[in-house]
C-alpha cells in the first residue's frame, strides 16, 4: 500500500521522478497510463456493482411491478391509421411511484421541474409542445403523437397511420413479465458492461491528454530558451500521461459519489499543467543565509601561544627535569 502512496506522491510533485520519465521513452509512458487505468476501472467497477447495482436493479424491478399494476384494468387504448383513442373518460394519469418521482426529482430545485405522473393520456386534441409541461409526465399520449421527457427536450413520436394496436391491462402485463426476465439477464452482464464504459472513458481520455501534453510541450519549449535541451513532443507526452494522474483520480472520485460535480475538462487542463510547471520548470529558490558575526570573547580567555612557542615552553620544561 505505502508503493502506491508514493506513487501516487511522485506522480504529484517529485522533481527527480520527472526528470526520470522525461528521459524514459514514450512506451514506459503509455504502459504507466494503462496499468492506472485498468486498476482504477475496476475499482471504480467494484463500488458501482456493489454500491448502487443492486439498488437499480430493484429500483427498475419495482418500478416494473407498480407501474404495470397502476394501470387500470378497463382501460383500453387504440392506435389506428395514425390516431390514438381510449375507451375511458379523459384526461387519464398513471402517476409515478413515490420511490420513482423521489428519483426523477432529485434536480427539481435547480430545473424547477418536478414529475409526478408516468403516463398521461389525453387524445382529445393534438400534441403541441407549449403545453407539455402543463402535464408534469414523463409521458404524454395525445390524438396523433406519444411524447416523453428526456431531460434535455421533449421527443415526440407520431402514431404510424399502418398502426393497429390495442393496448389493455393485459397486454401491459405481458410487457411487464418481458421486462423483468431482461433485468434478470442483465444484471449480470451489467458489470461487464460497466467496466468496458470505464476502459472507454479512459481511452477517451487520451485525446485531452494530447492537448495538455501540446501545451505542456509549449511551456517546456519557453521555459528552455536559453538552454541547449529541448525535449520532444513524444517525451512531454509521456509526461503528460503521468501529469493527468491526480486529476483523472479526483474525475473518478467526484462522478462516482456527485455526477453533478464531476470533474471537467478545464479543470483536468490546469492542474496538469501545474503539476508540469512544478516539477520540470519551476527552479527551486536559493535560500540566502546572511553571515553570523563572531561574539565578543574575553581577551583574559583567549590562548595566543603559537605552536612554535608551545615547543620552546615543553624543552624548557624538559631542561629543568633533567637538571633535577
Amino acid at each position: 500500500m505505502n508503493y502506491y502512496f508514493q506513487k501516487l506522491r511522485d506522480n504529484i510533485f517529485n522533481p527527480a521522478y520527472y526528470r526520470e520519465v522525461l528521459s524514459a521513452p514514450l512506451s514506459a509512458g503509455f504502459w504507466y497510463y494503462l496499468k492506472m487505468c485498468l486498476w482504477l476501472t475496476l475499482i471504480y467497477t467494484a463500488f458501482i456493482s456493489v454500491v448502487f447495482l443492486p439498488d437499480m436493479i430493484n429500483i427498475a424491478r419495482r418500478a416494473t411491478t407498480e407501474l404495470s399494476q397502476a394501470f387500470p384494468d378497463t382501460l383500453a387504448i387504440r392506435l389506428r391509421n395514425g390516431v390514438a383513442s381510449v375507451n375511458l373518460p379523459e384526461p387519464i394519469i398513471i402517476p409515478l411511484p413515490p420511490a420513482e418521482a423521489k428519483l426523477f426529482n432529485l434536480t427539481a430545485d435547480k430545473t424547477g421541474k418536478t414529475m409526478t405522473n408516468f403516463l398521461v393520456i389525453d387524445t382529445r386534441e393534438a400534441f403541441s409542445t407549449s403545453d407539455f409541461g402543463n402535464y408534469h409526465s414523463l409521458f404524454l399520449l395525445r390524438k396523433d403523437a406519444l411524447a416523453g421527457d428526456t431531460g434535455n427536450g421533449v421527443q415526440v413520436n407520431k402514431i404510424p397511420a399502418d398502426a393497429n394496436v390495442i393496448i389493455d391491462k393485459n397486454a401491459v402485463l405481458s410487457l411487464a413479465d418481458k421486462v423483468q426476465i431482461f433485468i434478470y439477464v442483465l444484471a449480470p452482464l451489467s458489470v461487464l458492461i460497466i467496466y468496458i464504459l470505464g476502459i472507454a472513458f479512459f481511452a477517451l481520455s487520451l485525446v485531452p491528454i494530447l492537448v495538455i501534453a501540446f501545451l505542456s510541450w509549449l511551456l517546456l519549449l519557453l521555459a528552455a530558451k536559453s538552454k541547449n535541451v529541448r525535449p520532444s513532443f513524444k517525451q512531454v507526452f509521456g509526461v503528460a500521461m503521468h501529469a493527468v494522474t491526480l486529476s483523472l483520480i479526483a474525475n473518478f472520485i467526484t462522478f462516482t459519489l456527485y455526477p453533478s460535480i464531476s470533474v471537467n475538462f478545464p479543470f483536468m487542463v490546469t492542474f496538469s499543467l501545474l503539476v508540469v510547471y512544478l516539477n520540470l520548470i519551476r527552479q527551486p529558490k536559493v535560500v540566502y543565509v546572511p553571515p553570523v558575526m563572531p561574539k565578543n570573547i574575553p581577551a583574559d580567555t583567549i590562548n595566543t601561544s603559537t605552536a612554535d612557542e608551545k615547543k620552546e615552553e615543553k624543552k624548557e620544561e624538559d631542561n629543568d627535569v633533567e637538571k633535577k
